[in-house]
């Protein structure tokens, strides 16, 4: 019996590091880019969409695009354009009710006891002053919209078309997505990645997707560009040995088929796909997620990186923010491994505005509830020392400049997290101003929610 070199028998765990200078072009190895990284492009703020598509220029000429990434692009692009819109026809929306508010208070002048001429000339004039105004500003915000967002997004676009136009893969025959259909059948049935993780999306609205004489099932959409990324690392042209796949997904519990994953921490890229690429193409399969990408192929120093990734986290939209949020604790999908005993999270549906109607007993809702709430999260305090309904309300009914430079303490995370510990879901924002007796801004709210989760990653 013959000796064999483990390294050789089991290449995919003793596979090197990827580094920065294997995404230039001195290598030509394949950098394949997913669709969600060409959205992302879409849907981040202007200055962060522009280093997006300077690292694809980097890397252009070694760019690969299959043509269904390229397909479901188009098709979703303009889902976003249309989320951009209504967000813009939100924010006028908001301003008008604004206006209108504005109106119905100037408008309040009984107390001044005016004969009935004099108050129709003083609303006459007071309404004219306020529409003038209203009109000036509209437009000013109309301009900023056309020359911040409308115009630069298509900027925006305009390049990143640019970038990728001659880099798309060929289009598909209608016998080839049968066979790779038929194949995932058998591939799901095992768990074979990738794509068993979207089986759900055969229950869509749009299961099937139909581009001139082409359709295919959407639930097989990650197997069809597997199988494209296959068959390109073939290629004769295709001359360095490594294949790096550019997508964020495999970052949610519900869809964790691409990594491959010990005790809830990603190791690499699935062990299943490294071999069948290996053995297809004798090339190195290599995973980067959209921010790292966009590091490595800019070869940002550390600082740099971490520029990024604050602009990431701050200046992207609050209202997407907002909603990605909620959505991630309905569905407990976040982008880090929890333990299989997490609780599912109630949220509130009206998140995260605020309301002027508040219900007093929002947190103590019963008495058998007050001393488990009291001496589970401020032990030394009763009820009545715990809120005041009256100081409440006089908090609500004002707006000043302690509600948004009131400081958010450690102990005062650690307060909201025992309140979380014993009812195993998420607090309101009312909720939280209740637990530590003090008004808290949206952001602040964010801030602790951030603490949560941090909390229960490191658990």
């Amino acid at each position: 019996m013959t000796l064999n070199n483990i390294k050789n028998l089991f290449p995919e765990f003793y596979q090197e590091k990827l580094k920065s200078i294997d995404l230039s072009s001195k290598y030509n190895n394949l950098i394949v880019i997913d669709t969600n990284y060409l959205l992302d492009i879409l849907q981040h703020p202007i200055e962060i969409a522009e280093q997006y598509i300077e690292a694809l220029n980097q890397v252009k000429e070694n760019l690969y695009i299959p043509y269904l990434v390229a397909l479901e692009f188009n098709f979703r692009k303009s889902g976003i354009k249309k989320e951009r819109k209504n967000l813009i026809e939100s924010y006028k929306r908001e301003y008008n009710e604004i206006i209108s508010e504005l109106k119905r208070n100037l408008n309040a002048v009984d107390q001044f006891k005016f004969s009935t001429e004099t108050e129709e000339k003083f609303l006459e004039d007071i309404n004219k002053s306020v529409d003038r105004f209203s009109n000036r500003l509209m437009k000013v915000i109309d301009e900023k919209i056309n020359g911040f967002i409308t115009d630069g997004e298509n900027e925006i676009y305009q390049k990143l078309i640019s970038v990728i136009e001659d880099r798309i893969g060929d289009k598909y025959s209608l016998e080839w997505i049968s066979k790779v259909e038929v194949e995932g059948e058998g591939r799901y049935e095992k768990q074979i990645p990738p794509g068993y993780s979207d089986v759900e999306k055969s229950e869509q609205n749009e299961p099937i997707r139909r581009y001139s004489e082409i359709e295919y099932q959407r639930k097989f959409g990650d197997l069809i560009i597997w199988q494209d990324i296959i068959e390109k690392a073939k290629d004769r042209d295709v001359e360095g040995d490594k294949v790096v796949f550019v997508t964020n997904d495999g970052t949610s519990k519900r869809k964790s088929d691409l990594l491959y994953k010990v005790k809830g921490m990603t190791v690499g890229p699935s062990i299943s796909m490294m071999n069948e690429l290996y053995q297809e193409s004798k090339k190195k399969f290599y995973i980067m997620d959209n921010f790292r990408f966009v590091t490595k192929a800019q070869n940002l120093n550390d600082e740099e990186a971490s520029q990024l990734k604050e602009k990431l986290k701050m200046k992207t939209d609050e209202y997407r923010r907002n909603s990605l949020l909620e959505e991630h604790i309905k569905n407990q999908e976040y982008p880090f491994e929890f333990s299989n005993q997490l609780p599912k999270f109630e949220f509130e549906s009206n998140y995260p505005v605020r309301k002027k109607e508040t219900n007093e007993d929002n947190l103590f809702s019963s008495k058998s509830n007050d001393n488990l709430i009291s001496k589970a999260i401020n032990e030394d305090t009763n009820k009545g020392d715990f809120i005041s309904n009256s100081d409440r309300l006089n908090r609500r009914n004002k707006v000043n400049t302690d509600y948004y430079f009131s400081k958010i303490t450690l102990s005062d995370k650690k307060k909201v997290m025992k309140y979380f510990n014993i009812f195993q879901r998420i607090p309101s924002i009312y909720e939280i101003e209740d637990i530590l007796n003090k008004e808290v801004s949206k952001k602040q709210y964010m801030n602790i929610i951030n603490y949560i989760e941090r909390r229960l990653r490191e658990d």
